[in-house]
């Protein structure tokens, strides 16, 4: 990948991404404004995959704010209950050196 902010930086995360987790069609693609999101090949890719795009609206910095929330909360839950596994898996299984 590269280390700046093009269209192909987003369309690579993306498709690594889709070919990592392979969501069903209808996947919801929530994004800024940003020129690497809004580009022609970026909308193309997520159209190709079956996914739906999703931008905040011009000038509202807030709209993005419950999307945000909700994805933080998903981030939390799911980091929780793999800190949960790998905890129970260490004191079901410990590592033996």
């Amino acid at each position: 990948m590269d280390t700046h902010l093009k269209e192909k930086l987003s369309i690579s995360a993306f498709t690594q991404a889709i070919n990592r987790e392979n969501p069903e069609p209808g996947l919801v693609v929530h994004t800024d404004r940003g020129p690497q999101y809004t580009s022609d090949e970026f909308l193309q890719t997520v159209k190709k995959h079956g996914g739906i795009s999703s931008m905040g609206c011009k000038g509202n910095p807030y709209d993005n704010a419950l999307m945000n929330r909700s994805t933080e909360h998903a981030k939390c839950k799911y980091l929780n209950i793999l800190s949960y596994i790998t905890i129970q898996r260490e004191n079901t299984h410990p590592l033996v050196i």
